[in-house]
């Protein structure tokens, strides 16, 4: 409707996407983060790989653990940016928590 406020949509990545629902623009002003989940395996030689499931393809490696992540978020950063450029949806944000057990 007209003059009523924009809501932010729910859905973004480290730039945070909006979007004017009546003309369907993107704007990528507004920062919201997004979480993604990871799965790290560490390969016959030794080399972590990181996975992002939720993005088919995204995919980096380390020597370590924490250069896997570091290289992994890159690579997000990167596959979303083409996402937006074609403009394609980005994935939603994971809303899940993670409880360790004792065994």
């Amino acid at each position: 409707m007209v003059g009523q406020r924009e809501e932010p949509e729910r859905r973004g990545a480290a730039f945070g996407i909006r979007v004017n629902r009546r003309y369907h623009e993107i704007d990528l002003q507004e920062e919201r983060p997004v979480k993604f989940r990871i799965v790290i395996d560490a390969d016959e030689d030794g080399v972590f790989v990181a996975t992002v499931p939720s993005l088919p393809g995204c995919v980096s490696q380390g020597a370590t653990r924490s250069e896997a992540l570091s290289n992994v978020r890159e690579a997000i950063e990167g596959y979303l940016e083409s996402l937006r450029e074609r403009g394609e949806p980005i994935p939603p944000s994971i809303h899940e928590e993670v409880i360790d057990v004792a065994v």
